[in-house]
């Protein structure tokens, strides 16, 4: 409901009490038969809750269509936060701001949060957060696969065009793009 932000739902604040699994098993380019995933949020109806993962895991999350740009399991927090979480067997792929935690993350806070899926698209990739526009990511690390067939990929932050990142790191050799990559941010 917070892309269809008729009632304000992008402000919600929830807790997961649960791991969440989307679709069994470990999510790949080939995963056809995968129910597909739409990411909480938009560059339209951005989320600005507070998203408190309670160290839990979201897991089988498929998206494929290198046409569409913030993907990831937020596609656009702004103001919001995003707390103890993990994106474990999903194959997430977009065009830009493509992150396995948050694709754009503007003025928001994510922290102790990890991703070990596969991050895949043409700039803006990254492990964690595709794009930084100010806030801050904090005790975050990856341990997937990022990468962009173009521009900027780094194993926790694609790029990052303000804000902090503090204590982050990557644990991947699978970080790569043709202009511009790096281990933490590229």
């Amino acid at each position: 409901k917070v892309n269809n932000d008729n009632a304000n739902y992008g402000s919600a604040n929830a807790i997961l009490t649960a791991d969440i699994v989307v679709n069994e098993g470990v999510m790949t380019s080939e995963s056809t038969d995968a129910r597909v995933w739409t990411p909480i949020g938009d560059s339209t109806n951005s989320y600005s809750g507070k998203f408190e993962g309670n160290s839990k895991t979201v897991s089988g999350l498929y998206f494929k269509n290198s046409e569409v740009g913030n993907v990831g399991l937020f596609g656009c927090i702004n103001g919001g936060t995003v707390d103890n979480l993990g994106v474990i067997n999903s194959y997430l792929e977009g065009y830009y701001n493509v992150g396995g935690i948050v694709a754009e993350n503007i003025n928001g806070s994510i922290s102790k949060c990890y991703n070990t899926s596969e991050i895949i698209g043409s700039s803006c990739v990254g492990g964690v957060v595709g794009r930084i526009s100010g806030g801050s990511i904090t005790n975050c690390y990856n341990a997937g696969k990022a990468a962009a067939i173009n521009l900027y990929a780094g194993g926790v932050v694609g790029i990052c065009e303000d804000g902090t990142i503090t204590n982050c790191f990557n644990a991947s050799e699978n970080v790569m793009s043709h202009y511009y990559s790096g281990a933490v941010i590229g």
